[in-house]
């Protein structure tokens, strides 16, 4: 029997909270409320209604406060990038993985496909935006993949640039220089391209965090 763990991330600092947005609330980006529950409180129940218990990834306590006590969290030994973090849990992996953002608001549907997924490596999002990725364990190529990102962050760690990102993990399978902006194509076989019909949402603005809201409301409604 094929074993699948899931991992949400929410190791990051969040340096760019808040810059130059009017935000109604302190809340960390995870926190925020959508239909009434966390962002992350609603990840979790998602993973949990397909029979998974997700491992939370983080040390920030505000975060671990929330959530019940029978969640599992991993405390990364290395989080100054995301895939610093994703590294740091290989000791959890089991034969097929799942990393979701604890930033972005989900729908269904893109839960489902991730969590049925069985391609190595695979990454879902949309230009611009990142929702996750899911691998094998025993796939070389994405543990080589994991090491070259790692060594161009620390070399680039000190310039004005963003490094260790899920970008650089996609370029590097592409072929394409770590530093070049080159972003996912709709047809490549290891990005699975999120439709701009479905509400799926990395949460960047408030504008973002509302218009999901009332997305969800609407189907609620329903």
């Amino acid at each position: 029997m094929t074993e699948r763990t899931v991992f949400i991330l929410a190791a990051g600092e969040g340096k760019r909270w808040h810059q130059g947005q009017e935000w109604p609330t302190d809340l960390p980006k995870q926190l925020l409320p959508v239909a009434g529950k966390p962002i992350i409180q609603r990840t979790i129940d998602m993973v949990r209604w397909h029979d998974y218990m997700p491992v939370i990834v983080t040390h920030h306590e505000a975060i671990i406060d929330t959530l019940d006590n029978d969640i599992d969290v991993c405390y990364p030994t290395g989080r100054r990038w995301l895939i610093e973090t994703l590294n740091s849990t290989q000791h959890l992996w089991t034969d097929i993985n799942v990393a979701l953002w604890s930033d972005v608001i989900y729908s269904n549907t893109v839960i489902d496909l991730m969590l049925t997924d069985g391609r190595s490596p695979v990454f879902y999002g949309r230009w611009g935006d990142g929702y996750g990725l899911v691998w094998r364990k025993d796939d070389q190529r994405f543990m080589d993949g994991l090491k070259a990102v790692l060594e161009d962050a620390e070399v680039f760690a000190d310039c004005d640039m963003p490094v260790g990102r899920n970008w650089e993990l996609y370029r590097w399978f592409m072929g394409h220089n770590l530093r070049y902006h080159y972003g996912p194509t709709a047809s490549n076989k290891i990005y699975e391209f999120v439709s701009h019909d479905d509400y799926t949402c990395d949460v960047d603005t408030p504008e973002d965090w509302q218009r999901v809201q009332e997305t969800i409301l609407e189907q609620l409604k329903i």
